[in-house]
């Protein structure tokens, strides 16, 4: 008896459900039209050759008081590629990474390990990128952190311009504390991307005032390279998490000589980094 009065319910509640939908679907027709909302943002794990990435959508839309990377909703989200330095991902990257998500930037991220940092790893996330349509490949950015950013303009500086299909050609390039000298300065000439980024700390011993300077005028001007310097900040700043609070520790240098070099974490650096970035990011795409 009970089974057979849930039954009458559940029938009576399809009948009213259907009449209640007719008009909604008519209207759903009348604007099949226009674009169609975004799905609730995620991660998931990509296939990158012998690798891997984990790419991160954007939520449904930026939260109040957050800015948009100038995207429509249904639209494929921009993107940035984001290599970590060799301690993989700290605390700092992780506020990176939530500053784009925030402002509507999808993100890639490179495993840890040496693989994360070599041609091949980037060339298929470029691909990856090409190949997702929830994704805008007319807009990718990569940003890289030490050994990464020294990595990433390497990598991105030995590729043909323009680049073979169907590979995604990023539009910019940012680089953290890469390890400024005559290596990378010569590597430099051969970029072909839009805009470059290029930050470190005023205290640095990796990255001299000087040798970051050079490498910045060895960019064509075609880049419109940006050299920003954090005041008082020295190498690593974005480490967060692998030191205790006003605890110093030490780094392997980007340039891969084997030296260690002494990393204060700053949290404030850190804020203010992300906001260059997000910033650049944002020009870059054309907010």
């Amino acid at each position: 008896m009970r089974a057979a009065t849930w039954w009458r319910r559940g029938a009576r509640l399809a009948v009213l459900l259907a009449l209640l939908l007719t008009p909604l679907l008519a209207l759903a027709a009348a604007r099949a039209a226009e674009p169609m909302p975004d799905p609730p943002g995620g991660s998931e794990v990509l296939p990158l050759g012998p690798a891997f990435g984990i790419l991160t959508l954007p939520r449904t839309a930026p939260p109040t008081g957050h800015r948009s990377a100038g995207r429509r909703p249904g639209e494929p989200w921009p993107v940035a590629i984001l290599l970590p330095d060799v301690d993989g991902g700290t605390t700092g990257v992780i506020a990176y990474g939530d500053r784009l998500l925030e402002n509507g930037i999808a993100l890639l991220e490179s495993p840890e390990g040496a693989e994360a940092r070599t041609e091949a790893w980037l060339a298929a996330g470029l691909a990856a990128i090409a190949g997702d349509a929830r994704l805008d490949g007319r807009r990718v950015a990569v940003l890289g952190l030490g050994a990464g950013a020294r990595a990433a303009l390497l990598a991105l500086a030995a590729q043909p311009a323009p680049m073979a299909a169907p590979m995604a050609a990023p539009v910019a390039l940012a680089l953290l504390y890469p390890g400024c000298d005559a290596t990378l300065a010569e590597a430099a000439r051969g970029l072909a991307v839009g805009r470059v980024l290029l930050l470190h700390g005023e205290a640095d011993p990796a990255n001299g005032a000087a040798a970051c300077e050079a490498l910045a005028a060895a960019i064509p001007p075609a880049a419109r390279a940006r050299r920003r310097m954090l005041a008082g900040t020295g190498y690593g700043w974005d480490a967060l998490g692998l030191a205790p609070p006003g605890a110093a520790l030490l780094l392997p240098d980007p340039t891969g000589q084997g030296g260690r070099l002494r990393a204060w974490p700053d949290p404030a650096a850190t804020l203010v980094a992300a906001d260059h970035l997000l910033g650049f990011l944002l020009a870059a795409f054309g907010r």
